[in-house]
């Protein structure tokens, strides 16, 4: 029988043994389903000579079978394609397992993007809007995880007239 050294028999174990460990760990990490974002509403709060701050209301919904705290969140908006108003908020929000809360966040923007924007409406029927952000969620500094997320949709400027019958 052939003697194998001291180092084989010791890097063998520690491979066994960190596959081990990869695999046991595997199954204790849950994956988590990303939460539903939409946009619920919008407000102007203040205007002031270089920049109009505006309110928005998300509404986050959890599709996970545990609780998601909520620690901060990070977005942009875009109308009809242009970047718009971006703004970030530090919360501290708990949305029950298949429960949902809504946030407000504060969005900034320049009077150009207003203007840019205000000065095509007469043209337009409609805005496109894109909503994208992260949502970062209570854990470690190395295990913080934070989810993406995109919204759209569409605001009508003009409400459609009926035909008399």
């Amino acid at each position: 029988m052939k003697k194998h050294p001291p180092d084989i028999i010791k890097l063998v174990f520690f491979l066994i043994l960190t596959v081990l460990l990869w695999a046991g760990c595997a199954g204790v990490v849950k994956r988590l389903d990303p939460p539903r974002v939409s946009l619920v509403d919008m407000g102007v709060e203040k205007i002031s000579l270089m920049e109009t701050s505006y309110r928005i209301v998300l509404r986050v919904m959890n599709p996970n079978d545990g609780a998601l705290h909520v620690k901060g969140v990070s977005c942009e908006l875009e109308l009809n394609g242009e970047p718009f108003a971006s703004g970030v908020a530090a919360l501290d929000v708990k949305i029950p397992p298949f429960g949902t809360e809504t946030l407000q966040v504060p969005l900034y923007s320049s009077h150009v993007s207003l203007f840019r924007e205000v000065l095509g409406m007469h043209e337009k029927e409609e805005f496109e809007y894109r909503l994208r952000g992260k949502l970062v969620l209570e854990g470690g500094k190395m295990l913080t995880p934070s989810v993406s997320f995109s919204s759209e949709g569409k605001w009508a400027l003009k409400t459609p007239v009926e035909p008399n019958k």
